[in-house]
């Protein structure tokens, strides 16, 4: 890893140990979970932090991944198109050959 991996890797570990805290169930006082809930001031800065998270968790992989495949489909197309105007180029000489 680099340096500036390593700094976010150190940064987000950091961050999320502050935010998750251990409460006890109402119902089942033996029973210990790690939560988010009060961990913020205000109910905006949890809305924010979850739409953070959904962001970088699975929209930003969804947009890369579809925007990957569609750079190769698209290639591949560009490639077969391609492929077939030699093949029909060499196709028409030889029938003129053929003709001759």
């Amino acid at each position: 890893m680099n340096n500036s991996q390593e700094t976010g890797f150190y940064f987000c570990h950091h961050f999320q140990a502050v935010i998750y805290h251990e409460e006890q169930h109402p119902v089942f006082p033996w029973f210990d979970q790690s939560v988010t809930f009060n961990s913020f001031p205000s109910p905006a800065h949890e809305l924010v932090y979850n739409l953070f998270n959904l962001a970088f968790m699975y929209l930003l992989p969804l947009i890369v991944i579809i925007i990957t495949y569609s750079v190769i489909v698209l290639e591949m197309s560009r490639k077969s198109r391609q492929s077939r105007s030699e093949y029909s180029e060499v196709f028409r000489r030889n029938q003129k050959s053929n003709k001759i």
